[in-house]
Formats: C-alpha cells, sequence, structure tokens
C-alpha cells in the first residue's frame, strides 16, 4: 500500500529554505512536529469568518421631517447609514427601559420587605 501525497501549501514564504516537497504525508507531519511554521507562512494567518445574520423585521416609522433629517445629519457624521444608526438608537433606548423596570421593581420589593419588617 502506497501513501497518498498531499499536496503542498503554496501561500509560504521562503522561510529558513524552500520548502521541500514531501514524498509522503507522514514526511510532511514529521517536518511539521520539527519546524515552527510561522517561520514559514508571510504576516498572521487569514481568516474567513462567517457571521450568521439575525433575521430582521422591515418595520415603517412615520417620522417629522425634522427628526428624519437630524438623524441623516447624524448618521452621516458617525459614517454609518441611518437605519444603522436608528435601530442602535431603538436598541439603547429599550435596553435603557428595561433596566429603569429592574431598578423599580428592585425598589418596590425593597419597600415591601422594609413595610414587613
Amino acid at each position: 500500500m502506497t501513501a497518498r501525497r498531499r499536496p503542498t501549501h503554496r501561500a509560504v514564504k521562503p522561510g529558513p529554505g524552500k520548502l521541500p516537497q514531501f514524498k509522503t504525508e507522514e514526511e510532511e507531519i514529521r517536518f511539521w512536529d520539527e519546524h515552527d511554521p510561522a517561520d514559514w507562512i508571510e504576516g498572521p494567518a487569514e481568516v474567513i469568518v462567517r457571521l450568521k445574520r439575525r433575521p430582521t423585521k422591515l418595520v415603517t416609522v412615520r417620522v417629522d421631517e425634522d427628526l428624519y433629517e437630524d438623524l441623516r445629519a447624524t448618521a452621516k457624521r458617525h459614517h454609518i447609514p441611518y437605519q444603522r444608526l436608528l435601530r442602535e438608537l431603538v436598541r439603547q433606548a429599550l435596553a435603557g427601559l428595561k433596566a429603569e423596570e429592574c431598578r423599580s421593581k428592585a425598589r418596590a420589593k425593597a419597600r415591601a420587605a422594609a413595610t414587613e419588617g
């Protein structure tokens, strides 16, 4: 039985010498066990990450023309699309409301505990 030959990775810089042509997979494994790949690869390794987008829902909101223009101007100053700015502002406002609700519940619970004690 003959060992299958694995193709050599070609995106390498000339490290301490020319990357050898491996006759077998075992020979290549031994080579990389004894050598640091960082010496052979130029720059940081390129990593491609594909993030799964969360599903979105289209929502139509009517706003005053002045508010719309302010939103667009602010988004332009921050170099982002106005829809993204609006989405982030809504997200922050909801987070603030939720936090306030939690604080209110905690205060009410503390008052109830104080009146019981």
